[in-house]
């Protein structure tokens, strides 16, 4: 269901966006007009499938892993990148 959704958007963005040359004599939209209909859309979607915005709120509170336990760079890369630039500028 949530492809139809957003192909269905999409199909619409790109009509009425776009403009193309088969569209360039119709009258255009007002962007004020545009912004609340998705916005209506959008609203329209998460009050129908409450899942998915509880799936990015359940991704949103997922604790990041702790800075102690992430790779880090061992502390003479940037001496090495250095004696290397030296060594490519003195050629």
């Amino acid at each position: 269901m949530r492809t139809w959704i957003l192909s269905s958007v999409l199909a619409v963005v790109g009509a009425t966006g776009c403009g193309g040359p088969w569209l360039q004599s119709l009258p255009h939209l007002n962007p004020t007009y545009m912004a609340v209909g998705f916005a209506a859309l959008a609203a329209t979607a998460t009050a129908r499938y409450p899942e998915w915005d509880a799936e990015k709120q359940r991704e949103a509170d997922s604790p990041l892993p702790p800075a102690h336990d992430m790779p880090t760079v061992p502390e003479d890369v940037l001496d090495r990148l250095d004696a290397l630039q030296t060594q490519e500028a003195k050629r």
